[in-house]
């Protein structure tokens, strides 16, 4: 809930925080994938890239979750235009 309060207040950085905190100290997944979804709103590609990564590497997410990320990663996004 604290990801969520410091997301909605602008305060990334914090939040991006409290996210690594969550998810080192008791390996919640929600905290990998809130931070995942605040590095993608920001555009930090690198950062999504390598938390990508990290969430497959868990082995715990939902078979679905796991092929749409995994696109995501693998696929180029196509042109604006389409």
């Amino acid at each position: 809930m604290l990801i969520e309060v410091l997301r909605e207040a602008g305060r990334y950085d914090e939040a991006l925080a409290a996210c690594d905190e969550t998810w080192t100290g008791y390996g919640t997944l929600k905290a990998l994938q809130e931070k995942l979804n605040i590095l993608a709103s920001r555009g930090d590609l690198d950062g999504t890239d390598e938390c990508a990564k990290d969430l497959l590497a868990t082995g715990e997410l939902a078979a679905e979750h796991r092929k749409a990320l995994h696109r995501r990663i693998t696929e180029p996004e196509p042109p604006p235009w389409r």
